[in-house]
C-alpha cells in the first residue's frame, strides 16, 4: 500500500516537473530572456530522479541498488546546482542595480 502510494506520488511530480519544463521552454520562447534555459534541465534533472525513484519503488529494481543510488545523487546534485542558479538569475532580471553618483566621505 504504501510503495503504490509513493509510486503515485513520485509519477505526479514527474508529470509537475515535466510541464515546468516545458513552460520554461515556452516562457523562453515568448520572453526570450535566457536564464529560462536554465530552468529546462534543471526540471528534466528532477523529472530522471523521480524517474529513478519510480524504478526503485517495486520489489525487484531493474537497476542495481548501488547504481542506482548514484544516479539518483548526481540527479539531485545537478537539480540543485541548476535550480539555485535559475533562482539567481531569475532575481537578476528584475532587480536594477544603479550607481550612485553620490559619496558620503
Amino acid at each position: 500500500m504504501i510503495a503504490q502510494l509513493l509510486t503515485i506520488c513520485y509519477l505526479a511530480g514527474l508529470t509537475a516537473a515535466m510541464l515546468k519544463a516545458t513552460r520554461y521552454w515556452l516562457d523562453y520562447q515568448r520572453r526570450g530572456q535566457h536564464f529560462y534555459l536554465v530552468g529546462v534541465p534543471a526540471n528534466l534533472a528532477l523529472a530522471l530522479t523521480l524517474a529513478l525513484l519510480v524504478i526503485s519503488t517495486g520489489d525487484d529494481p531493474a537497476i542495481p541498488l548501488p547504481t542506482l543510488r548514484t544516479l539518483i545523487r548526481a540527479s539531485l546534485m545537478v537539480w540543485a546546482g541548476l535550480g539555485l542558479l535559475f533562482e539567481v538569475l531569475y532575481i537578476a532580471s528584475f532587480l536594477e542595480l544603479k550607481k550612485d553618483d553620490y559619496r558620503v566621505d
